[in-house]
């Protein structure tokens, strides 16, 4: 096992699997798909299966030994061919669209750490690129307004990510507690105080976020910088 826990302690990144491949007709009927697993990382060592999903169901597999960039595979079914599938059990961590946006809203909060405004919000739109309904992406976009001051985009970026996919679930009442102070911030109390209050009726518990909800109600949010960006 020791090259295996080399592979994922030692190196970095994670792999991503595409195919390229030829469906053939037998002579008897039957199908035979070629093809070759291609991978991004010149540094991932290890057996991966690939499987044949067909009219039929999964109807063959085989597992390579993928060693560089590339391996090739031969495979075979009774029934059409409709899918090749790399490593269909999920036995490594790999890629994925969430993964990337995580990715590239990282980068933004390492900027906003350094007040690289403009840079952090390269990247935060750059996240939404990716993926339009991350909370994640749109929340630290409102916090980097709220540090500018700029309270109505502040507020439309917290509105998005309440309309996001409010991942993970803490955003949503701190999406409320951000929007009530930048109503607060326009010295406009009532409107605060409705969206303290839903933060409070939503019951999330993560940071404080009751502790701040009721110390809002009972003092208006200072125009202060500041905010915190967050994971």
């Amino acid at each position: 096992m020791r090259g295996f826990f080399g592979l994922w302690i030692d190196s970095t990144g994670v792999p991503e699997f595409k195919t390229e491949y030829t469906i053939l007709r037998t002579k008897e009927g039957k199908f035979k798909v070629r093809g070759t697993v291609r991978q991004n990382m010149d540094s991932f060592r290890g057996p991966v299966t690939v499987a044949l999903e067909s009219e039929g169901g999964r109807e063959s597999k085989m597992t390579l030994d993928l060693r560089g960039t590339s391996a090739d595979f031969d495979l075979a079914s009774e029934g059409k061919p409709l899918e090749v599938v790399v490593d269909p059990e999920n036995r490594y961590l790999r890629i994925s669209d969430a993964l990337r946006v995580s990715v590239v809203v990282r980068r933004g909060i390492q900027h906003f750490q350094r007040e690289e405004y403009a840079e952090a919000e390269e990247q935060f739109r750059s996240a939404i690129k990716l993926s339009s309904r991350s909370s994640l992406a749109w929340y630290n976009l409102g916090l980097l307004y709220m540090e500018q001051r700029n309270w109505s985009k502040a507020r439309d970026a917290f509105t998005e990510a309440l309309n996001g996919d409010l991942q993970p679930s803490w955003l949503e009442v701190w999406s409320y507690i951000k929007r009530g102070n930048s109503y607060d911030a326009e010295d406009n109390r009532e409107r605060a105080v409705a969206e303290y209050n839903k933060a409070k009726d939503n019951g999330g518990t993560y940071n404080g976020a009751q502790r701040t909800v009721e110390k809002y109600l009972g003092q208006p949010y200072k125009k202060e910088r500041g905010s915190s960006p967050t994971t």
